[in-house]
């Protein structure tokens, strides 16, 4: 795919945009995401949409989705749990 296709990724927690990356292509490296879930969230969306000049070899992926509780503001402890979506 080379740099052909380009994405950009979104994070909307209950509609509100909460993260966007940069336009990415498939010859950059992938990106890791941290986003703070407030505790009243109820709705989690991840987008992967085209960058604007439409969707022709565009290709993403969500790898590796992991949500993390954590309390009191500490570190996880252990392995975060997989939700899927």
């Amino acid at each position: 795919m080379g740099n052909s296709g380009s994405v950009v990724f979104q994070v909307d927690l209950d509609g509100v945009l909460y993260y966007q990356s940069a336009t990415l292509t498939g010859s950059d490296n992938a990106e890791s995401v941290s986003v703070d879930i407030p505790v009243d969230a109820t709705t989690i969306t991840l987008k992967a949409n085209d960058a604007g000049n439409g969707n022709g070899y565009d290709h993403a992926s969500w790898g590796m989705r992991n949500y993390c509780k954590t309390n009191l503001n500490r570190a996880c402890s252990g392995k975060p749990f997989n939700i899927a979506t």
